[in-house]
């Protein structure tokens, strides 16, 4: 009789194990095929900055438009007025007063973070998974993508990202950086509009 017993919770774990597998490739491939049709979209962000040696949280309002392949462009409204554009080479942060412009080839953490951002918005998970282990699970709300760094890799920057997708049209709703530094960055993407 325990052996049977058993045999039943090895049966039934199995089972749970292939099911978790089965959602997980599931969700892959349809980000995937989303990814591929989805060419820019806009809407609007709410960054929050929580920042471990002061044990502030700064909250930042705007618009974020990203096109595939092209650039990214976060525009602040509040509580500054400032704009982030990230282009193939370089990143150009633009304030009332004057441009700044960094060559990514010559900032190698900025250019990692540069990647992280476009492959994230992009849905682009295998890019990612160059430099990370990925775990998927599923909540009520989200599909929730965990990045953690391989082992030994040590000029990444996070020590984990967390991504949330929107269960019915994969697009994402927020990414959370969760800095070597104990700093932690979010941002929420509300209002999106896909353009295919």
């Amino acid at each position: 009789m325990k052996r049977f017993n058993v045999l039943l919770l090895i049966i039934a774990f199995t089972g749970i194990v292939a099911q978790a597998q089965n959602k997980s490739e599931l969700f892959f491939t349809g980000l995937a095929e989303r990814s591929v049709s989805v060419k820019s979209f806009s809407g609007d962000f709410l960054q929050k900055k929580k920042i471990k040696l002061t044990d502030r949280e700064m909250i930042s309002k705007g618009t974020v438009r990203y096109e595939k392949g092209s650039a990214i462009r976060f525009d602040y409204l509040s509580p500054r007025k400032m704009s982030i554009v990230v282009g193939k080479n370089d990143l150009k942060i633009i304030t009332p007063e004057k441009t700044t412009t960094y060559d990514l080839s010559a900032q190698k953490e900025l250019s990692a973070l540069v990647a992280v951002m476009n492959d994230c918005l992009a849905g682009n998970v295998k890019g990612l998974s160059k430099n990370c282990k990925v775990e998927y699970m599923e909540e009520n709300s989200a599909h929730v993508v965990n990045l953690y760094p391989l082992p030994g890799n040590t000029s990444y920057p996070y020590e984990s990202i967390v991504l949330l997708f929107d269960t019915t049209d994969y697009s994402i709703k927020e990414i959370i950086l969760n800095e070597r530094s104990k700093d932690i960055t979010s941002y929420q993407f509300l209002n999106l509009k896909l353009h295919e």
